[in-house]
This record gives C-alpha cells, structure tokens and sequence, in this order.
C-alpha cells in the first residue's frame, strides 16, 4: 500500500468527502493525476465506496471508507 492511498484513506476517516475536497485535503490540484494514483487503486481494491454507485461522475458524488479500509489503516498503524 503507497503513502498516497493511506493519505486517501486517512482523509475519509471524518466520513463521506466530494473528490474537491479530498483533492484539497491531500494538496492536489491535478485531477487525472488524483483519479489515477489516489482514486482508482482504492476503488478497484474496496477500501472505499461511492455513495452513489449508479452515478459515477454525478457532481454529487462522495466516498465513504469501507470496513475494508479500515482494515488496512489498522494494519499500517501495527
């Protein structure tokens, strides 16, 4: 696991946070670069949720962290 998805990780720990905001959180200002390095390795392995599953790209959309994630940032901190 990088030091970029445990910061993700990290960041939904509060609860449900837009990609603005995370993006902001982690001092990101690249969008793709966010989707690509930060989003999509923590998606595709379940660590965190859409809150809108059936809208991907709504403007609305948050993500949650998983009982799974929790798991890894458990992990880390052993």
């Amino acid at each position: 696991v990088t030091d970029q998805v445990i910061r993700l990780l990290r960041s939904l720990q509060g609860g449900e946070v837009g990609a603005g905001e995370l993006m902001v959180g982690l001092g990101l200002t690249h969008r793709p670069t966010f989707r690509t390095n930060y989003l999509a390795p923590t998606l595709s392995e379940g660590w965190i949720e859409r809150t809108m599953p059936d809208s991907p790209r709504s403007p609305t959309q948050r993500y949650r962290l998983r009982e799974k994630g929790r798991g890894v940032l458990a992990r880390k901190r052993s």
